[in-house]
């Protein structure tokens, strides 16, 4: 008994394909092949003004010759499709002889494979094969069967490759799968009842993972809100940053995976697209994900880009806002950012990195501005805000480590103030308040001194 033939699809997205001649079969094939993203390469002593064109629009490559065997040279598959035998074999033979697959249309003896008639609907692809020995009746199969399948399929075939990408694969997903297409999913879709849709993928589909973007604030581990101690107590897995204090790493389940993926200007760093596969593929293990930030997620820490990241891969999620060190690193120094009569509005921005591009101009008109980030780029950050019309001798502090057991404020000028943070050697994090509502430093941590110390006092 002779071997059946196995169907397979090809993905030819970017590979090489090498099409030899350009009548009418090879003009169809040579549609289906960039349909499928193929880089076409056509050989042809003769060829239509319609592959005149794609080849003037950079779509396929175009050799308006006939064929040699160095046209062979890289590619991924061949198809011969010219009215000329002895062309043809001498196709088949360079292709074999390269160990490439060939396709040799009208000559099935002569084939490594077969191309099936087929038709689409979306994703879904539809693909009737008679071993080259009936095209026509392969042809009528087809839109028979076709027929019988409208676009209604190729919406849910989308919605399960989603499904499919939020959830582990195991017997479970396969389970789920197929009680979702067995139970009417492509009739609802037909008549566009969603809700019912959901609500019975919602009763088969096996529990996936979430995962929580949580401010951890800015170091004090007193800041840390209610909620995010909650949900780092139900933790499966906690990612955190490197600006994130030991005490609130402490209070994650135990027995929960702490994955550490902190960045620190010139040193080691973890990527962006890193973290979101990391998140990614946490969640998609069924867990419970608490992405744990410095700060407040979405005030210059990307929590953005990762909740974006996160929808794209149909991963669920929620934002847990958190205590801002660019009003609490202020703050705990004894700096209002807003106060009456002295400034009713403040700036948040952040000139660490090149690609950020401040507006100088603009930053040099706030009333009190918290620039982020300022360690390594202050003596650059203050020399811009002078350029561009901030008064030298506009009050300015940074605050060093904000919050945490090892705070420092350097005071001065804005004009003095990168000389002194320089001498007294800043490290991160550190963020620079310029404003008239640094002058009320002084006053403001007297008064809370002498508080203190009545309190105190009265026990």
């Amino acid at each position: 008994m002779s071997g059946l033939d196995f169907p397979i699809a090809l993905r030819l997205q970017d590979r090489a394909v090498l099409l030899v001649g350009a009548g009418k079969i090879a003009t169809g094939r040579l549609a289906q092949l960039l349909e499928a993203g193929a880089k076409v390469h056509v050989v042809a002593p003769e060829v239509s003004p319609e592959i005149v064109r794609l080849a003037a629009e950079g779509k396929v490559r175009l050799s308006q010759r006939g064929f040699e065997p160095s046209d062979c040279e890289g590619a991924w598959v061949i198809f011969s499709a010219t009215d000329q035998p002895e062309v043809t074999q001498q196709v088949v033979a360079e292709a074999r002889r390269r160990g490439v697959l060939v396709n040799a249309a009208d000559l099935p003896g002569l084939c490594d494979f077969y191309v099936p008639s087929f038709g689409r609907r979306g994703p879904v692809t539809v693909a009737v094969s008679t071993a080259g020995l009936a095209p026509g009746l392969s042809r009528t199969l087809k839109d028979r069967a076709l027929d019988a399948v409208g676009p209604e399929w190729g919406k849910l075939a989308r919605l399960l490759g989603r499904l499919r990408r939020i959830t582990p694969p195991g017997p479970a997903r396969t389970k789920a799968l197929s009680a979702i297409v067995d139970g009417g999913a492509a009739q609802l879709l037909a008549r566009g009842d969603r809700p019912l849709l959901w609500k019975r993928i919602r009763a088969v589909w096996p529990r996936s993972g979430i995962v929580y973007l949580v401010g951890a604030g800015p170091g004090d581990p007193g800041l840390l809100t209610l909620r995010g101690a909650e949900l780092l107590g139900r933790a499966d897995a906690v990612v955190y940053d490197r600006l994130i204090h030991p005490e609130i790493l402490a209070r994650a389940r135990k027995g929960a995976r702490l994955v550490f993926v902190g960045k620190e200007g010139g040193g080691e760093q973890t990527s962006q697209d890193e973290i979101n596969a990391v998140l990614i593929a946490q969640a998609r293990l069924g867990r419970r994900v608490v992405r744990l930030k410095g700060g407040d997620p979405f005030v210059f820490g990307r929590g953005g880009e990762e909740a974006i990241a996160l929808s794209e891969a149909g991963i669920a999620f929620e934002v847990v806002p958190g205590v801002s060190s660019g009003i609490a690193a202020p703050a705990a120094a004894g700096i209002p950012v807003t106060h009456r009569a002295v400034a009713s509005s403040v700036t948040f921005a952040t000139g660490h990195r090149a690609e950020d591009n401040p507006n100088w101009k603009h930053l040099a008109g706030a009333q009190t501005l918290v620039l982020f980030m300022a360690g390594r780029k202050l003596a650059e950050a203050t020399a811009a805000l002078v350029r561009q019309g901030k008064s030298a001798r506009t009050p300015a502090a940074i605050v060093e480590a904000g919050t945490w057991e090892g705070q420092r404020v350097i005071e001065g000028t804005l004009g003095e103030i990168a000389e002194l943070a320089a001498a007294a050697q800043v490290g991160s994090p550190a963020l620079l308040v310029v404003g008239e509502v640094v002058r009320l430093r002084a006053q403001l941590t007297a008064l809370a001194q002498q508080a203190s110390a009545r309190s105190g006092a009265g026990r």
